[in-house]
């Protein structure tokens, strides 16, 4: 997989003189006589930004629209990930987020008492058959899903019985709810257009209607709930984080209101005397905001609350905003949001702080391109208004796989990871770690360290390993690269005007997320690799002597000194998504020294039958650990919670999660739910 981008679009000057306030005329005329404005290439603005006028905006926006009724544009996607931090003054596991202060949403949700499930299930009166659906291979057609959270309750024996059930039926491909919040027995629910979700279409820029939407429920003691407000958005969202009552969201929206793709010079003309009729409302983002039997609604960001790349000029533009919306869950109409007009990866989020990222790619100096990542730094008053503070720019991209972990706000500072592709075959990769100050200079962040850097000939990494993780802990940041065998890069941050690898550590396979535990242990989750596998051809001369098991690893680490593997865990034939998705992996710190954690483990075997055909028999199951720090440290594995799941309706375990409760294990997969204990994980009760 590879790096993708949010794509709106860019484009050429229309309708807008000097000055973005008069207008050109666009006169009737004939084949012979149409004169066809210049459009500028799509781009990514190395540039920092700078407030916009609702007239130059219009100007951006309708510049864009043009560019695309005239030119192909290609969407692509992105994915966005996180890494994990966690308090340990609780005796229940909560869902692993990248900051402190900074919650994340997840299909479910625990507060010590009630565990909150986000499932689907088909509608009981959706009886058509599948030959009634002629449609159903078709763009756009999804089988209507009704999703459903469950509310279960711990009783004092530890079972669970199901007090409330919050149901949300999607029959019209509009909006189906993703993931969840908590807080003071309220659930705050995340909802998606259902083309997005069916059709897994992330691109930031995306053809049809797409819209957002929060609804916030209370529970009551009845078992049932209305929602106590829907704000719904247009758009797509991106991502939301929750920073105490307020709602962090970051959405895009882009319009192409009836304007057709236009080929002649003829069409091209009466496409821009189209356009030039449109007004900046036709292409902003519009919410509505229904509470207490009324609705509100109107423009979701001012256009005069937004801004573009400084070095936009009146023969650019883009079609499309980014927009950055707080939300006050105890009065939704209170909402305050800002926009930026321009093409960005992804965003990282810290307690107060917003980072919106995108990766150039300059082919003007070879074929091969030249990658840079700009940094757009927005802060977050108390009253959780954005504000732009400055941009970074660093050489490379932050990858695809985890990019948020390739980011660390911490005080002034910003600590980034990039990696910048070359021509060499030797050594494909460069890899960079860059520190910047947030205080601004003319809204320019300056870089305080890098390495390596000139006063260093040290590189991160050996010729051509790729980074498969970065996690930052305190003061270091740990670095996994891999092509044969996986270094673990330990680097000191100190002194943020000097970075220095403190060690580094090599063995077999590689991490694709890093858990630091504390100043001296890191837990790793990835993959064993077995090393014969990369030589071509292997041979007697260069094949180890045993061939090593490949499958999923859990490792301990020791980064106190010179890195050293403590011990590890490795699954044959398996793998787990706590490798790709922080969320999937359970992390509960029963004391300074002992930590648990729960990891979903699918295992991938087969068979051939009495047919001769082949059978999965693969197994599923939640995969528990412990890690002793005591001494020189040591991981271990008590046992497996592997519920029966011969009659399970559903495959795979991407979304399977567990809630570790003192000594209780709930388990969840496929929206139910099974109960175990730490010590006794082979006993297992329900499903609930």
């Amino acid at each position: 997989m590879k790096i993708f981008k949010f794509v709106i679009g860019a484009c050429a000057v229309l309708l807008l003189g000097c000055g973005g306030t008069s207008t050109t005329e666009i006169q009737t005329v004939t084949e012979n006589e149409v004169q066809i404005p210049t459009i500028n290439p799509p781009k990514t603005a190395l540039a920092k930004l700078v407030p916009v006028s609702r007239e130059r905006l219009l100007q951006s926006q309708q510049n864009g629209l043009f560019y695309q009724s005239v030119s192909s544009v290609n969407s692509t996607d992105n994915e966005m990930v996180a890494a994990s931090e966690v308090s340990t003054s609780r005796n229940y596991s909560q869902t692993i987020t990248q900051e402190l202060g900074v919650d994340e949403s997840d299909i479910i949700k625990y507060d010590g008492e009630k565990l909150f499930v986000l499932t689907t299930q088909t509608p009981t009166d959706f009886t058509q058959s599948k030959s009634d659906k002629a449609d159903f291979t078709s763009p756009g057609f999804y089988y209507p899903e009704e999703q459903i959270i469950r509310v279960l309750e711990k009783q004092p024996n530890k079972e669970l019985i199901q007090t409330h059930t919050l149901s949300f039926v999607d029959t019209n491909n509009d909006i189906r709810q993703s993931e969840i919040y908590i807080t003071d027995n309220k659930v705050i629910t995340i909802g998606k257009s259902a083309e997005l979700m069916y059709f897994d279409q992330r691109s930031i820029y995306v053809s049809g209607a797409p819209k957002f939407s929060i609804d916030l429920h209370e529970l009551e003691n009845t078992g049932q709930t209305l929602p106590s407000f829907t704000f719904t958005g247009d758009g797509r969202l991106l991502s939301s984080r929750r920073i105490g009552d307020k709602i962090i969201l970051i959405s895009s929206f882009a319009n192409t209101p009836n304007v057709p793709l236009a080929t002649s010079d003829v069409q091209k003309a009466e496409v821009l005397s189209t356009i030039k009729e449109l007004d900046i409302f036709d292409f902003l983002p519009q919410y509505s905001l229904e509470q207490n039997g009324q609705l509100m609604n109107g423009a979701l960001v001012n256009a005069n609350s937004c801004f573009i790349p400084e070095n936009q000029s009146l023969k650019d533009g883009t079609l499309g905003l980014v927009t950055i919306t707080s939300l006050d869950i105890n009065d939704p109409n209170n909402f305050s949001s800002i926009c930026v007009n321009g093409w960005f990866d992804d965003v990282y989020v810290s307690a107060q702080d917003i980072f919106l990222y995108a990766t150039t790619e300059d082919f003007s100096t070879s074929n091969q391109p030249q990658n840079s990542t700009v940094v757009h730094h927005f802060e977050l008053n108390p009253e959780g208004e954005s504000q732009y503070n400055g941009t970074a720019f660093a050489p490379g991209t932050v990858g695809w796989q985890n990019p948020q972990l390739r980011f660390k706000q911490e005080g002034e500072n910003l600590f980034l990871v990039t990696t910048e592709f070359t021509a060499d075959v030797a050594d494909r990769f460069d890899h960079y770690l860059s520190v910047f100050s947030l205080n601004a200079n003319d809204r320019e962040l300056r870089k305080i360290g890098q390495l390596p850097d000139l006063q260093s000939s040290i590189e991160i990494g050996k010729p051509n390993e790729d980074i498969t993780a970065v996690r930052f802990f305190d003061n270091k940041v740990y670095i996994v690269t891999f092509e044969r065998i996986d270094p673990l890069y330990v680097i000191d941050l100190s002194n943020p005007a000097r970075p220095l690898i403190q060690g580094e550590l090599e063995m077999p396979g590689y991490s694709s997320y890093l858990h630091p535990l504390n100043e001296n242990y890191v837990l790793g989750i990835g993959q064993n690799i077995d090393p014969n596998r990369f030589l071509e051809p292997p041979n007697s001369q260069t094949m180890s002597e045993e061939a090593i098991q490949e499958g999923t690893k859990i490792a301990l680490f020791d980064v106190s000194g010179i890195p050293r593997i403590v011990n590890e865990y490795v699954f044959p034939e398996s793998g787990t998504p706590a490798e790709f998705s922080y969320k999937a992996l359970t992390y509960l710190a029963k004391s300074e020294t002992e930590h648990w954690f729960a990891v979903p483990i699918q295992t991938y075997t087969y068979t051939i039958n009495a047919e001769g055909l082949y059978e999965d028999t693969g197994s599923t199951f939640m995969a528990l650990f412990s890690a002793d720090l005591e001494g020189k440290g040591r991981l271990l594995n008590p046992g497996n919670v592997a519920p029966d799941f011969t009659s399970d309706d559903g495959y795979g375990n991407y979304n399977d999660r567990a809630v570790i409760d003192e000594e209780t294990i709930y388990y969840v997969h496929h929206g139910k739910v099974w109960r175990s204990s730490w010590n006794n994980p082979q006993i297992v009760f329900g499903p609930y």
